[in-house]
């Protein structure tokens, strides 16, 4: 077609556009009527002599003309002249470039960050970059063309197993040549119950050389995690898996742990298990002596049964074969006492997060005796199922010989442990839904012998309040005597008798105040952000 100038080239388009449609509808229409009178015409004779001829045409030439290639090569120039109209792609390429940068700030495997464990946020931040890539076509090639982008692949239940098999094979071929993460999610109870390895043989198969980090979410089915973590032990390449999450459904109660003795490849457990450096088991375990416990920098267990909890012999073999534990949390479970092995102290030398939450006062009794943090500015949480003199005393001990900078515990317990913390910079407390009647005033007393008061925390710079009702005389009281405090934060708080008043107060006091309606993940699972 010769060249013409842009308003007779629209013209021409339109035109053609509007007589495509109708071709196009009456093709339909011819081609309806055509099968019609074929098959259901009363003329015998006509019919057949129809189909006599129609069948020598599609023996000699093709029975259906591809005019779908003829559409589809215009609508290759049509998408082309869309994405150069719109505004943002008539931006240069490398502001377009710091834009999209900016937006891709939030996802973590474009920025190349260190394996943790699951974020609950990053699905999130993860559909969000690809909405953002229909945006603009420039975007979307940089994303095609980023490996790590598509290094992480999420196993989605609400689409079918055949598509979610090429959507896996899609993703393995994209991030070709970078570390590799499997997550799998059982949203629907007992969607895996009766499932057994077979459903995940195709994600797994592609990526077994480079896969770095697996997590598995709410499994119905304790025989599929074995079936799965026996696959990876055989097939796996040795030295690429960094970091394992296995969380069973709430409802499954384990029996027994998991055996990674196998006699078949016994000469690979060291090879394929002392690579794990983050591990993170909830409702379920693997044999207390397994090489999974080695060289680990983060480890989180619990929610398991009395009945395959640890002795403490257990608990500390397993410390002090992971001399550079970093993060350790031991949650919703017993750790018992064993008088027939000896046992010995053990010094965490690189420990900088510390979590026991809902352990009986016998763990705690058996537990905090034999560990001795070594790194300054240690972050504590501690949450008791109940609160005696035997169990505080313990804890008091324990903080009174650690370098505690940041502690996080229910207001009964912070108001006790004050004296053993008096260089703490961050208090987060649970006031557990009740009135604050027993912490904040503890902050300080008055020195029977002089009469001044004195302040038990004169370090404090961040305290975080949440699940209670608070008057605001107790927060003037404790900004008032305490002006090193530059972050206020309260999450499900009721204030008396208005939020309002008390942040105007506030203002000229404190530069960083925050009021939450909701609890959020700040102080519960990943509540140490509020510690920066």
């Amino acid at each position: 077609m010769q060249a013409a100038g842009p308003f007779r080239a629209l013209q021409q388009w339109k035109d053609a556009q509007e007589a495509l449609d109708h071709a196009v509808q009456h093709y339909l229409e011819s081609t309806i009527l055509l099968q019609s009178q074929t098959h259901n015409s009363a003329c015998s004779v006509e019919s057949q002599s129809v189909r006599n001829t129609l069948s020598e045409t599609w023996i000699n030439k093709a029975p259906i003309p591809d005019k779908h290639s003829i559409l589809a090569r215009a609508q290759v120039h049509l998408n082309q002249m869309r994405n150069s109209m719109i505004q943002v792609n008539s931006l240069p390429p490398e502001l377009l470039l710091r834009i999209f940068r900016f937006v891709a700030s939030t996802f973590r495997a474009i920025e190349n960050q260190s394996i943790t464990t699951p974020s609950p946020s990053h699905q999130d931040n993860y559909k969000d970059l690809i909405i953002a890539t229909h945006v603009c076509s420039y975007w979307r090639n940089i994303l095609i063309s980023t490996p790590s982008f598509w290094s992480r692949f999420d196993f989605d239940m609400r689409n079918k197993i055949e598509a979610e098999y090429e959507r896996a094979e899609l993703y393995s071929n994209r991030a070709c040549g970078v570390p590799q993460s499997l997550f799998i999610e059982e949203h629907a109870s007992r969607y895996f119950y009766h499932e057994s390895f077979d459903i995940f043989q195709n994600l797994f198969r592609s990526r077994l050389d480079n896969l770095t980090q697996i997590v598995m979410l709410n499994f119905s089915s304790l025989d599929l995690v074995r079936e799965t973590m026996s696959h990876w032990l055989q097939h796996g390449r040795p030295g690429t898996l960094r970091a394992l999450t296995i969380q069973m459904d709430s409802k499954v109660e384990i029996s027994e742990p998991i055996q990674t003795k196998h006699r078949d490849f016994i000469g690979r457990m060291s090879q394929m298990l002392d690579p794990i450096h983050s591990l993170s088991l909830l409702g379920v375990v693997f044999a207390w002596d397994s090489l999974i416990y080695h060289n680990l920098t983060q480890l989180h267990i619990g929610g398991i049964p009395y009945e395959v909890s640890p002795h403490i012999h257990n608990v500390l073999d397993i410390l002090s074969n992971s001399p550079r534990l970093q993060k350790l949390r031991i949650n919703n479970m017993a750790i018992l006492q064993c008088d027939q092995v000896s046992t010995h102290p053990v010094y965490l030398t690189e420990l900088e997060q510390l979590e026991l939450m809902e352990l009986t006062y016998e763990s705690l009794d058996v537990l905090l005796p034999m560990i001795f943090p070594q790194s300054k500015g240690l972050n504590i949480r501690i949450t008791l199922l109940s609160i005696d003199d035997h169990v505080v005393s313990a804890i008091n001990s324990f903080l009174g010989r650690t370098d505690v900078a940041r502690l996080c515990a229910q207001q009964d317990l912070i108001a006790r442990c004050l004296p053993a913390v008096p260089n703490i910079s961050t208090l987060i407390v649970d006031l557990k839904g009740q009135p604050e009647d027993s912490c904040l005033s503890k902050f300080s007393y008055i020195d029977a012998s002089t009469g001044v008061r004195v302040l038990r925390c004169p370090n404090l710079q961040t305290l975080h309040l949440h699940s209670g009702s608070i008057p605001i005389e107790a927060i003037q009281e404790v900004i008032e005597t305490h002006p090193t405090i530059r972050k206020l934060w309260f999450s499900t708080c009721y204030i008396e008798p208005f939020e309002d008043e008390l942040l105007y107060w506030l203002k000229p006091y404190v530069e960083n105040v925050r009021f939450d309606p909701r609890l959020g993940e700040g102080a519960t699972d990943d509540w140490t952000h509020v510690m920066i």
